[in-house]
Parts: C-alpha cells; sequence; structure tokens
C-alpha cells in the first residue's frame, strides 16, 4: 500500500516537473514575467539541492525537449522562444553533479550524466532529423563525467554505443561526426584504467565474461540490426539524408530507458498552455489540426486525470496571478483619472 502511494506520488512530482519545464521555456508565457521570474529561481534551485531532484530532471530532460523542439519548430517568430541547443544546455547545466549543494548525509550522484549519456547515445540510434542529431551530439561534451566514476557495465555499455553509431545510424553531417568522434577519444582515454582491455571486448561483446554485462546494450544494437533488416539495409542512409522518410513504427522497435511517453508529455503541455490562455481542450471538428512533425505522435486526447488536476491547480495560480495584475493596473488607472 504504501510502495503504490509512493510511486504514484514520483509519478505526479515527474509530471508536474514536466509541465513546470514546459511552461518555462514556452514561448506561451513570454509575456508573463512573474512567472518567469519565479521559475528561473525555482528550478535551478530545485535541482542543485538534491541529486535525488536532479534525477527527476535528467529521467524527463530528453523527452520534454523533444516537445520543446517541435513547438520551436512550429514558431513563425523564432525571437520568443530560446532555441533547442540553448534550452538543451540549459537542461545539462542544471543536472550537473558537480553543482549540487553537499548537505551533511547526503551523497552525490556522480552517475547523473553517465546516464544522460547513455541517453543520448540511444536517441542518436533513433532520431532520424539532422538538426536534433546535431543538437544531441553537442550536448554530450558538456556532460560532467568525473574520473572517480568506477561503474564499469555502464561505462562499457557507452563505449559500445558510441562505437557502433558510425556504422548502424552513421550521422551525416561532419561538425556531428568530429564532435562525437572528440567525445569518444576524450571519454575512452579518461576511462581508461577503467575499461583496460575490455575497451576491444567492447566491440565483440559475445566475448566470454562480457555478455552478460552488456547483454542490455547488445539487445538494444540487435533490435536496431533487427529493424535495418526489416526495412532494408540501406535504410539508414535514407533516413538521414530525407527526415521526412522516418518510419513512424520505427521509435517502437528501438528498445530505450523506460522514461515519461512523448504522448503523455505533449498532453501536458498542451493542457498547460492551453490554461494559460484560459481556453478549453476540445475535440471539436471544425478546430484544425496542430502542425506535426516527422515521425512524432500526436498529443493525447485524454489526458491522465491525475496529471489534469495539477494542470487545472497550477492554471488557477497562474490565473490567480493574472487578476492581481489586472487590478494593479485598474487600481493605477483610476488614480490618474
Amino acid at each position: 500500500m504504501w510502495l503504490h502511494s509512493d510511486h504514484v506520488t514520483a509519478h505526479i512530482t515527474a509530471q508536474v516537473l514536466q509541465m513546470l519545464v514546459l511552461v518555462y521555456f514556452s514561448p506561451e508565457t513570454c509575456d508573463n514575467q512573474k512567472l518567469r521570474q519565479c521559475l528561473s529561481y525555482f528550478l535551478p534551485v530545485y535541482c542543485y539541492c538534491s541529486s535525488v531532484n536532479q534525477r527527476r530532471m535528467q529521467s524527463m530532460m530528453l523527452p520534454a525537449l523533444d516537445v520543446l523542439s517541435g513547438v520551436y519548430d512550429d514558431q513563425e517568430d523564432k525571437s520568443e522562444m530560446l532555441s533547442p541547443s540553448q534550452i538543451a544546455l540549459q537542461l545539462v547545466d542544471w543536472t550537473d553533479p558537480s553543482k549540487v549543494v553537499v548537505l551533511p548525509g547526503c551523497k552525490v550522484d556522480w552517475e547523473l550524466h553517465l546516464d544522460a549519456a547513455i541517453d543520448i547515445l540511444k536517441n542518436l540510434y533513433r532520431v532520424t532529423e539532422k538538426d536534433e542529431r546535431k543538437m544531441l551530439c553537442q550536448m554530450l561534451p558538456k556532460l560532467t563525467l568525473p574520473d572517480t566514476l568506477d561503474n564499469v557495465k555502464k561505462l562499457r555499455g557507452l563505449s559500445l554505443l558510441v562505437s557502433n553509431l558510425e556504422e548502424k545510424r552513421p550521422l551525416n553531417d561532419s561538425q556531428s561526426r568530429n564532435v562525437l568522434k572528440k567525445f569518444q577519444t576524450s571519454f575512452e582515454k579518461r576511462f581508461e584504467e577503467q575499461l583496460g582491455d575490455d575497451l576491444e571486448k567492447t566491440e565483440q561483446p559475445e566475448t566470454e565474461g562480457s555478455t552478460e554485462d552488456l547483454k542490455e546494450y547488445q539487445d538494444f544494437l540487435d533490435a536496431v540490426d533487427q529493424d535495418q533488416d526489416d526495412n532494408g539495409s540501406s535504410e539508414a542512409d535514407d533516413l538521414n539524408s530525407d527526415p521526412d522518410a522516418a518510419n513512424d513504427d520505427y521509435s517502437a522497435k528501438v528498445p530505450l530507458k523506460k522514461t515519461p511517453s512523448k504522448k503523455t508529455i505533449k498532453s501536458v503541455a498542451r493542457i498547460s498552455m492551453a490554461s494559460l490562455r484560459n481556453e478549453e481542450v476540445t475535440d471539436s471538428e471544425d478546430d484544425e489540426p496542430a502542425p506535426r512533425r516527422s515521425g512524432r505522435p500526436r498529443a493525447s486526447r485524454q489526458p491522465d486525470p491525475k496529471v489534469k488536476a495539477v494542470n487545472e491547480e497550477l492554471a488557477s495560480l497562474i490565473g490567480s496571478s493574472t487578476d492581481e495584475d489586472d487590478d494593479e493596473q485598474a487600481d493605477s488607472t483610476e488614480k490618474e483619472d
């Protein structure tokens, strides 16, 4: 009973955090300076005060970034919103374990950015759009990977993902290739002692003694190979050269770390933005469908009731702030008269 309650609480906390991040970076709030100022203080303080909080932010970093990239692409006036690359660097900074305030009895989770690097590499196998892959590559050198990391399984897994990317999902622009190569060289040099002779085994995970440790990552790569076999050996090149050729079913075939689904996050973002405009989310046939990015599922029309309740609560708070502003303006106008 208690475990179930804790799980529900953690889920709602993650959903609220996702919503706040989406609202903070959304162009819908560019004129709401009070809200922006509040979130600009809260989000970094929330992350830097605890590794647990940073872990929550890290778990939803890429899904939220994916949603915000779609919003940015649909914007006519790009000046109202930070670019996806700028948002990505901000999220990386908020999850930097070296910036956590160390309190008595608390430990720093130094594997935060190691897990983030693994998630980014897995996303590079799935994502097909050139700009998005370039943005993901640019995040890698900004990650904090201290020399003290001793989780050999994750280190070898990351090395395996990096070394196979060129063959299985090659990058089609020289800048991204150079960034990835520098990251790989720096990573293998920094953790040469931890990896040792395993650098050679990384390319041959079936070697005795390494199969069990790398099974999770090898299964991921096997799924990528299987997808290529099912859709043609030249699909990777076609996807890189033509992002619109992406198969909608591809992402379902590649196993990723369990993070909140895009549909759930897009639903939260949609409800939050509608709340800020005091609009209702309807399924009217007269409504024109929102522009859709290639390979991205549309937002769910039926949001989670618990998430909806949280959104309504936030919307009421935002509405209260807006009402106060209107009252202040009305008072000032009466005094002038």
